[in-house]
Parts: structure tokens; C-alpha cells; sequence
């Protein structure tokens, strides 16, 4: 090599200069990019929780994190920098300002978007304890869907949620604000452990705190919350009904049912997960887990986009885990529903025609 560089030094000394300085150029511009990075990384490790802003979402005025991917992403430029006026001008969404009784939803609104709600309708009609659970609510909105839609239908069910991060912090004010101050909250990350836990983040991402998984990033962000199993939380809380559960804990499904097992086994359990192969390949087989929750359960796929409803059977696992590896996003979202849920016949035909 070195008699290579000495006879291109000698023989194209031009060349040489050339191929030196642009070397150099180079070596510059890489070192401005990472001094750039850094400053990025350095920068959301500043702002990170520190700027909160009042937006609107689907008829709910709701603080988040300005710094945050619900915020940059989800939320419409429209919707935000909201003030306290702003909340005499909300309009209820028509599937909510049209409801009575379970039965108006049950006939008039089944859709994949809507899946969650068409379950949860049904559940209250022919169910007569039922509680809500949401496990990883963020700020709030989606427990604050139910909670809206069980009013709309004169329930008075009890509605829970649990989230050990920081964006939830902000939940509580949430849900007062929008005059739901009935929701129980519980800083507490759900598994398959009870004890204290380090819970894992990135500045930015408040969505994505979970309890598995690490990161090595010189950005991440931990602390220490308590961890849960629901068998022993709901014992403690005296919640002996049966459940309706929204998951998503950013790849600790597998522990969170775990945790659930009794529970499974002595009630009637439905509603609707993440479905997160890449968050726990590491601890289990994507497959495994899903061919898991087939045995117990009967699964329908509605897609990230909430785009379709398709019912999966026995052996459609690694086509499923496949699909989502080879697409555009890295989840997909799963109703499940129990054998034991009454008038399940009717329920899974209503969803499927």
C-alpha cells in the first residue's frame, strides 16, 4: 500500500494534491455533521418536557410536549397553540353527538377505524360488570375517547389507565379539563413484575417509555417507577369485573399478559394491542406470541392505519410477522376477544360483514 501511494505521489503529483484536499474537505464535513448531531441530541435533551402546548384532537383539548412525536407528527398545525376561549368552540365528532344506546352504534358505525368502539359498545350491552383499562394512555386521549363514549350511552362504567412515563404526567390535567375527572390514573408500568423498575426513553419520545428493550443511545433517558402486574394491581384496587383493555406498551405485551394470566383465566377479557414484532424478538419469537393469543383468544388485524379487518386463523403467524417486517410500519394493531364473551357469534358477525 505503501509503495502504491508513493508511485501515484510521484508519477500524478497533481493528482495526489487533489485527492489530499478533498480528503481534508471531506474529514471537514463529516466532523461539522456530527458536531451538528450532537447539538440535535443535545438540544431535545434540553427542550425535552420542558415546553407544553394546548392542542386539539377529535373534539378534546389536550397538553402535550411540544418536542414530542404525538405533537410533530399526529397533531395538524391547525389543531395546535389552542387557548383556554378554544374550548366553547368544540364540536363533537358524528359518531359521538349521535349515540343513545350501544344498540345506535352497534347498527350504524362498525368500520376498521372504529373497530375498539364497536367491541367495546357491545361489551356494554350485553355485559353487566365491565371495566375499561387503558395500559400506556400518554396523555390521555384515547382513555378519554372511551370515557366520552361510554357517557354518550349513559355508562357509568369504571375507566382506568396506566403509564409509568413522563408525557403522562400530563394526563391527569387532561382529563380534567375536559370534564372527565372519573378516570382513575396509575403511574405504574404494567408487566409481568411487581417492584420498582427502570423505564427506558429517548428525549422527544415520550410515546416510546417502556420497560424492555434498552437503548445505548447518549440520549437516552431513564428513571425508576413502579412495575405492576395486573393480577395483583386489580386485586389491590378491587376491580373484580370483567375487562376491556386498550395495550400498548412499546413491546411488553408478551409480560403484560403474563401478568394477566389468572386474570384471563377467571374472566372475560377483550379489546385491542399493539402488535410489536420487532420489540420483542429479543425475549420471544413474534410467532410464538402471536400463535399464543390465538389459543386464547380470536384475533382480528386492523392494520397500523386502522385500514382493515381481517380475522386471523391458526398458521397465519409468520405470514402476519413477515408482512409487517417487509412494510411501512413496524406494528400492526389486534382486536382480541375472548370465548367467553357473550354473544360472541353475533359480535364477531357484526364485525366481519
Amino acid at each position: 500500500m505503501k509503495k502504491l501511494r508513493h508511485a501515484i505521489r510521484t508519477r500524478y503529483p497533481r493528482l495526489w494534491k487533489f485527492a489530499k484536499r478533498s480528503r481534508n474537505k471531506l474529514y471537514r464535513v463529516v466532523k461539522m455533521v456530527n458536531i451538528y448531531l450532537r447539538l440535535s441530541e443535545i438540544t431535545r435533551a434540553i427542550q425535552f418536557n420542558a415546553r407544553i402546548d394546548l392542542v386539539e384532537r377529535d373534539g378534546f383539548l389536550l397538553f402535550c410536549y411540544v418536542g414530542d412525536h404525538f405533537y410533530k407528527n399526529i397533531i395538524p398545525h391547525k389543531n395546535k397553540r389552542k387557548t383556554y376561549r378554544d374550548f366553547k368552540e368544540i364540536t363533537l365528532p358524528e359518531y359521538v353527538s349521535s349515540l343513545k344506546t350501544p344498540g345506535d352504534y352497534i347498527n350504524n358505525w362498525c368500520s376498521p377505524k372504529n373497530a375498539d368502539l364497536y367491541l367495546l359498545a357491545h361489551l356494554l350491552k350485553y355485559m353487566e360488570k365491565l371495566t375499561v383499562i387503558d395500559v400506556g394512555c400518554l396523555y390521555g386521549f384515547t382513555t378519554l375517547s372511551y370515557a366520552r363514549f361510554m357517557r354518550r350511552l349513559g355508562a357509568e362504567n369504571r375507566i382506568i389507565c396506566l403509564d409509568p412515563g413522563r408525557g403522562a404526567e400530563l394526563a391527569l390535567y387532561n382529563f380534567e379539563n375536559n370534564g372527565y375527572d372519573n378516570i382513575e390514573f396509575y403511574p405504574y408500568a404494567a408487566g409481568n413484575y411487581d417492584g420498582y423498575l427502570p423505564i427506558h426513553a429517548e428525549p422527544g419520545e415520550n410515546e416510546n417509555n417502556r420497560i424492555v428493550n434498552p437503548q445505548q443511545y447518549d440520549f437516552s433517558v431513564s428513571r425508576i417507577k413502579k412495575g405492576v402486574s395486573l393480577d395483583r394491581f386489580l386485586d389491590e384496587i378491587n376491580c373484580d369485573s370483567d375487562l376491556f383493555i386498550k395495550m400498548d406498551t412499546q413491546g411488553a405485551e408478551p409480560e403484560v399478559f403474563e401478568g394477566l394470566e389468572n386474570t384471563n383465566k377467571a374472566r372475560k377479557i377483550a379489546g385491542i394491542l399493539e402488535f410489536f414484532p420487532q420489540g420483542y424478538r429479543k425475549r420471544i419469537k413474534p410467532e410464538e406470541f402471536l400463535d399464543m393469543l390465538l389459543d386464547q383468544f380470536d384475533l382480528f388485524e386492523l392494520g397500523a392505519r386502522r385500514n382493515k379487518l381481517v380475522k386471523l386463523e391458526h398458521g397465519a403467524s409468520e405470514q402476519l410477522v413477515e408482512n409487517i417486517y417487509l412494510g411501512e410500519f413496524s406494528w400492526t394493531d389486534l382486536l382480541f376477544i375472548s370465548s367467553k364473551i357473550p354473544e360472541k357469534e353475533r359480535l364477531i358477525e357484526g364485525l366481519t360483514k
